[in-house]
């Protein structure tokens, strides 16, 4: 399976896996949004570049993109929650995928297992970054419900 040689990454003061090294990068556009995606894995941005989405090499990106391939994340994904706590978002999909979203920072940083296929990746994962991003860009913009869940807004009456 791709993405099965990527190591574990170690390091004490970085428990939440922030400073992994990201070596490879991809440019891409969500409307008029400029991404630039970092991954520690080849594989993951060769299914982006592969996906019907627009290329973009010119532009500033405006926003960032870290995602992280865990091979100790193990499982498949499950159903989307998605919580939200002022300019924090964070996606849950089982224990495959992981992503959390800074609105301020205009940054999504997610983990996905090394188990989640290709497959999955492109139809399901990539849809709920690029939701969440898109909520995240249009500031407060209610995510789409097109597969997504809303577990949890704080401050909304479900605390």
């Amino acid at each position: 399976m791709p993405g099965t040689d990527i190591t574990a990454y170690r390091d004490e003061r970085d428990p939440l896996w922030r400073l992994v090294p990201a070596h490879f990068n991809l440019n891409i556009c969500l409307g008029r949004l400029h991404v630039l995606v970092e991954s520690n894995d080849p594989w993951l941005l060769g299914t982006l570049a592969n996906m019907d989405m627009e290329k973009s090499s010119n532009a500033e990106p405006t926003f960032l993109w870290r995602v992280i391939r865990d091979p100790e994340a193990g499982g498949e994904i499950e159903p989307a929650t998605v919580l939200e706590d002022g300019d924090l978002s964070f996606l849950r999909m089982g224990w495959g995928v992981f992503a959390g979203v800074d609105k301020e920072r205009r940054e999504l940083l997610g983990f996905v297992g090394t188990s989640v296929s290709e497959q999955v990746f492109r139809d399901f994962v990539v849809r709920a970054f690029v939701e969440l991003t898109l909520h995240a860009a249009n500031s407060g913009a209610r995510i789409a419900p097109s597969g997504l869940e809303l577990a949890l807004v704080r401050g909304k009456g479900n605390v």
